[in-house]
């Protein structure tokens, strides 16, 4: 069985409706309905706000979770992509040894190598907020001034506008949210710096409203 097929008999089982159970978790309802027809994608967010509505349920969603997070997905349209650790619109560990899990997305114009991080702080807002996924295309990693980049300096992860500074041989770590510096990084650090890949999709929950 599905988990689009499971959570609609679970849903029923406990007597909700699209709407309540909608209401319950904060999203629209025909996102439910797209989930249960198997043609919206799943995220941890998602199944952890279901499973807090349903806890006596938890096994069997994270369980239909699992298997379609970890197949291959025989739709050509729709990939299943890794999501490595969190990186930080503040400071924030990035794991590109072994993926945490996968998300399922719609193909689009990224490579097959593509990967999601978890954003944590709020040094990018209004553009990224705490808790979106950004999707990072590691082989868009060509320099263009102001386009937001993940990248790792210092063993620390970050999600920042980039500015390269040829003059000065500098390059400088831009935040969005003015609260926050500018993080310079001079030529003598840039060996401890390197851009994973640009930010080319952010998935929210506001974007699936």
């Amino acid at each position: 069985m599905s988990f689009g097929k499971t959570l609609k008999r679970i849903r029923l089982k406990h007597k909700d409706s699209l709407r309540g159970l909608a209401k319950k978790i904060d999203l629209h309802f025909t996102f439910i309905d797209k989930v249960e027809k198997g043609t919206a994608p799943i995220s941890k967010n998602f199944i952890e706000n279901v499973v807090a509505v349903y806890p006596e349920e938890r096994e069997i969603l994270k369980k239909e979770y699992l298997k379609e997070a970890i197949k291959i997905v025989s739709n050509s349209e729709v990939l299943n992509l890794p999501v490595y650790g969190k990186a930080s619109a503040g400071r924030g560990y990035l794991n590109m040894d072994s993926p945490d899990y996968y998300m399922p997305i719609l193909r689009g114009n990224f490579s097959k190598r593509s990967f999601f991080v978890e954003i944590t702080g709020n040094s990018m807002e209004p553009t990224l907020e705490d808790g979106e996924f950004a999707l990072v295309d590691p082989e868009n990693t060509t320099y263009s001034k102001n386009k937001i980049y993940v990248v790792t300096y210092n063993d620390e992860g970050y999600i920042k506008r980039l500015e390269m500074k040829d003059k000065l041989k500098v390059i400088t770590l831009k935040s969005d949210n003015p609260d926050y510096d500018d993080i310079d990084i001079p030529e003598e650090m840039q060996e401890y710096f390197q851009i994973n890949g640009r930010v080319v999709e952010v998935i929210s929950k506001k974007k699936l409203l």
